[in-house]
């Protein structure tokens, strides 16, 4: 039988790099651009409701200087209502970790870098859950696919009820160009109403 450990490793130390390099989880640009400026933030409350314009008034237009005006009145505002999500991560530290981890054994900070690997966990189910057409599950938020799609409700909103609630969608391009007929350009003057319009552009790699 061989012994295990040769002069040089027997008298040697190893060199460890005190990194560890994360080859499952990426940083999600869409997520930091919502968190940016701290503009995700609540205040409690059942659900998450917020009033639209969901048609016009209806009742303008010329008349002559004597003509009698009939008052009247229309709907024409709604509300959007959304149920709160919620996402939980869990880990575990064991005793032997924290025993082990510690003092000169302890090359990374192990519990420290737990606490890091539940934050990139979570991060990456809301991302996905936010990106992709398909969801983790039935208690996944509402996907950006069914938020910006011109024929899905939103909200509790039908686009038949709505019809400017709908949104413009183009889903036969499949190269990004930025001039011309379904060009990134045309897309972004398609979707955009008076001084509002898209402030943020996703593609995939």
């Amino acid at each position: 039988m061989s012994l295990a450990f040769t002069d040089l490793q027997t008298t040697s130390h190893n060199y460890f790099d005190p990194n560890i390099h994360n080859e499952v989880y990426e940083s999600s640009p869409f997520m930091a651009k919502l968190k940016q400026g701290n503009k995700i933030n609540y205040d409690g409350g059942i659900y998450v409701q917020f009033a639209i314009h969901y048609q016009k008034l209806g009742r303008g237009g010329a008349t002559g200087p004597r003509e009698q005006i009939v008052f009247g009145s229309n709907d024409t505002r709604t509300a959007a209502v959304l149920p709160w999500t919620y996402y939980s991560v869990d880990t575990t530290i064991h005793w032997d970790e924290r025993v082990q981890n510690a003092g000169h054994g302890k090359i990374i900070d192990l519990a420290k870098d737990k606490a890091k690997e539940l934050k990139d966990e979570l991060h990456y189910h809301m991302a996905y859950d936010m990106l992709t057409a398909t969801t983790q599950g039935t208690n996944a938020m509402v996907p950006l696919d069914d938020i910006v799609d011109s024929t899905t409700t939103y909200g509790g909103i039908a686009y038949t009820d709505a019809p400017d609630w709908l949104s413009t969608e183009d889903s036969s391009t499949t190269t990004m160009t930025l001039y011309g007929t379904g060009s990134l350009s045309y897309m972004f003057n398609a979707a955009t109403y008076g001084s509002s319009g898209p402030t943020l552009f996703l593609t995939t790699r």
